[in-house]
């Protein structure tokens, strides 16, 4: 019963309030200073940060912890600390690539990457004002002021971040902000605004494993055996059953006459795919070999295929995704006028003549 139920824990401290636009550096430095010391877990994989954790425009916070972490040192225990069970541990056991997941230290960048980015990609872009910068769980968060669009500030980012020799193999993310709010913020009715997210070096593309290409191999064997399936119950009444009589005695000739259907099929499918794979290239964004999903029903549901890196921005994604869609569209409604001109000379089969002598006789 309710009753007997443990009281529930007391909500996490929520973040400390952004200083406003027109704040300081040093205002900034003082209202990051100042939540250092609530009592937050420092570093490791406390999901709203930690003052111990956080650095400030003013240089400072608090760092004992997280430095200690990145020297492999103490530092109040947060070496200790373990990632959460879950969906982010598998991802991130999956990004980490040798079948460890990767530590919440792995993820954030160094001092020394933490002030190329401010001092030589974000500050000479002046797209985004930095007030804060947290190392989290996903990685390393720059929070402030956004002045343009978040697609000119991604522009901006493409732009400068290769050319700095301390932020090779860095990736660099506009996104909303990862961090979920507490209750206090949502209660307050406060959204998560962009942040620039910033992951080491050690987050790496996702493998495709020698598993997933021999599940491909083995789904494109069956797919081909069901689509074929699909194309023979095409004519499975027709001719009064003809052709299950002579499937039934063993004869193999109806599958001729079922191929070109199970052909044309197939030839749609690889032109969804082939239009995915050619978007993604297009648009640099990489992905798995398709697995197809065989289907008794209709020869084939589609393909799943995995997303192995970040895409550089949502129209690229979008770009990828739709493309299959559209090519496929296109190829059957072409399908469906050449199959309509080919067929309209042709006298209408014996059992619609039937059905229609049938209801005309009726009285």
């Amino acid at each position: 019963t309710l009753e007997d139920a443990p009281p529930l824990a007391p909500p996490p401290s929520p973040l400390p309030p952004a200083p406003s636009p027109a704040a300081s550096p040093s205002d900034a430095s003082k209202a990051s200073d100042g939540a250092a010391g609530e009592g937050a877990p420092s570093g490791g994989w406390w999901p709203f940060g930690g003052g111990a954790g956080e650095e400030t425009p003013g240089g400072g916070g608090g760092g004992a912890g997280q430095a200690a972490q990145r020297e492999g040192g103490g530092g109040d225990g947060a070496q200790d600390q373990e990632p959460p069970s879950g969906a982010l541990e598998g991802a991130l056991r999956r990004m980490g690539g040798d079948g460890a997941p990767l530590r919440a230290d792995q993820l954030q960048l160094s001092d020394s990457q933490v002030a190329a980015v401010r001092r030589c990609v974000l500050e000479p872009a002046g797209a985004f004002y930095v007030l804060s910068v947290q190392q989290s769980p996903l990685g390393t968060i720059f929070r402030g002021n956004l002045r343009a669009e978040p697609s000119a500030l991604l522009e901006a980012l493409d732009e400068r971040a290769p050319h700095e020799a301390d932020l090779e193999g860095v990736r660099l993310l506009v996104l909303s902000d990862p961090v979920p709010r507490t209750a206090q913020q949502l209660q307050a009715g406060e959204e998560a605004v962009p942040v620039v997210l910033a992951l080491s070096p050690a987050v790496r593309p996702l493998r495709v494993s020698g598993g997933e290409l021999g599940l491909a191999a083995l789904s494109l064997g069956a797919t081909g055996l069901t689509t074929l399936g699909y194309a023979l119950s095409s004519f499975l009444l027709a001719n009064d059953g003809q052709l299950l009589e002579a499937l039934n005695a063993g004869d193999t000739s109806p599958v001729a006459t079922a191929l070109p259907i199970a052909a044309g099929i197939g030839a749609l499918l690889v032109l969804h795919e082939g239009a995915h794979a050619a978007a993604a290239a297009a648009r640099g964004v990489r992905i798995a070999p398709p697995v197809p999903v065989p289907s008794l029903q209709l020869g084939c549901f589609g393909c799943v295929t995995r997303v192995l890196d970040f895409p550089r921005s949502r129209a690229a994604l979008y770009d990828v995704a739709a493309s299959g869609p559209y090519v496929a569209l296109a190829a059957s409604l072409a399908v469906f006028v050449v199959g309509l001109s080919l067929s309209a000379g042709l006298p209408p089969p014996p059992a619609a003549t039937d059905a229609a002598a049938a209801a005309a006789a009726a009285p």
